[in-house]
């Protein structure tokens, strides 16, 4: 019953409906193709810096939780530059922010004036702020000359923007609404860029062995100005896409711990949701021949639940590719909250223990959908055994008569 009764809750608590989502998808395309032309108009700049986009976000990667009316995407602007002039510096020095480095531009001889535009001049580095200013200045210039009104495959879209970093959008259209957050990017097409050196290339090979894809997909250095005013962060989105790629039911267990963390509130609203998703992809690597089926979802998501307790536990949740970097330090600055989820998450594993029903994570009086179907089956079978017995029943009686 418990595999039911999670198959319930990912079927009314947790899955998009998928027409929808289809919908979301294509108006972000649509949107930002005429956003982003509109743009490249406005900046000569920006229109020969300007390479792709590149989509991610838990929405578009299928890990958004809940049924809410708009969807979040995270999207990346990626700047064209001459890969072949940046050294990348100062990658697993800092130790809260090892997967964080300097770009360094060497022969800048060779640079287009407009490249040279994202430069500082007295480090010599590739410089995050500049990249986002040059976003913003284009981005802004838009909006108020098209006055936040734009067509798109002859329908109107009303776009608006959010102030913060990253560059956030509102996308609205006939009743269909979507939030994107732009964050610029240099795309580094091949895993070579990387000085080799660097110990995170080992446990990128280790990575590759375990899922058994060898492809060399590159990575991303994206502009989080705000968390370092200098550095970049060194991403490896499309290999953690490979570690949950063709994985069965993993995404559906990445999203009911999600759930449970959002059901929960109070001390969980620390746990962000990369966090969660480390955890299971660290499950994925600890167990690469496990088979992530369906039906063996509720041993899946309670191993996995386990593990966030552990490492909770041990106080250390090591990134996937950058493992001395503890995912537990942000949640530590709340100590708190810190303790209180702990003791949670042991309470819960010891009750699950005592009484092996799903319900202890995922209780009736909280998601009470996911039980009426059982409830109605159960109704109906006993009156289904009532209406049996009758005429036993009856005809004891006549036999004693």
């Amino acid at each position: 019953m418990d595999y039911q009764i999670l198959h319930e809750i990912n079927k009314n608590y947790i899955s998009l409906q998928e027409q929808r989502l289809k919908k979301d998808k294509e108006l972000l395309v649509q949107a930002m193709n005429v956003f982003i032309e509109k743009v490249r108009e406005r900046s000569k700049v920006f229109d020969k810096l300007y390479g792709n986009l590149y989509f991610s976000g838990s929405a578009y990667d299928g890990l958004q939780v809940g049924s809410s009316s708009e969807n979040d995407f995270d999207l990346n602007i990626c700047f064209k530059f001459n890969l072949d002039c940046i050294e990348i510096e100062g990658l697993e020095a800092h130790p809260t922010k090892q997967n964080f480095a300097y770009l360094k531009v060497k022969n800048q001889h060779k640079l287009k004036a407009e490249e040279r535009e994202l430069v500082d001049q007295e480090t010599g580095f590739i410089n995050p702020k500049k990249m986002f200013s040059l976003l913003e200045r284009a981005g802004d210039h838009v909006f108020s000359k098209n006055q936040n009104t734009f067509t798109v495959n002859g329908r109107t879209v009303r776009i608006t923007r959010r102030i913060g970093a990253p560059y956030c959008l509102n996308v609205s259209s006939d009743g269909v609404r979507i939030s994107i957050d732009l964050v610029p990017a240099i795309k580094f097409n091949s895993l070579r860029y990387l000085p080799q050196h660097y110990d995170v290339h080992s446990r990128i090979q280790r990575v590759q062995h375990l899922i058994g894809d060898y492809e060399d997909v590159g990575f991303m250095a994206i502009c989080l100005w705000k968390a370092d005013s200098e550095k970049f962060e060194i991403d490896f989105h499309d290999l953690e896409r490979k570690i949950l790629h063709n994985k069965g039911c993993v995404k559906t267990v990445i999203r009911l711990l999600k759930l449970f963390r959002n059901n929960k509130g109070g001390c969980y609203k620390i746990t962000w949701s990369h966090f969660l998703k480390t955890v299971v992809m660290q499950e994925v690597l600890a167990h690469p021949d496990q088979r992530w089926r369906e039906n063996n979802i509720v041993q899946l998501f309670v191993d996995c639940f386990r593990s966030w307790y552990k490492k909770m536990r041990e106080e250390f949740n090591g990134d996937v590719f950058f493992t001395q970097m503890n995912l537990i330090s942000r949640l530590r600055k709340r100590s708190t909250a810190f303790t209180e989820q702990t003791r949670s998450l042991e309470r819960i594993l010891q009750q699950f223990d005592r009484q092996q029903t799903i319900q202890v994570f995922f209780s009736q009086t909280d998601f009470p959908k996911a039980y009426c179907k059982f409830q109605l089956e159960s109704q109906s079978n006993f009156e289904e055994e009532i209406s049996q017995s009758q005429p036993e029943q009856e005809a004891s009686r006549c036999t004693v008569m």
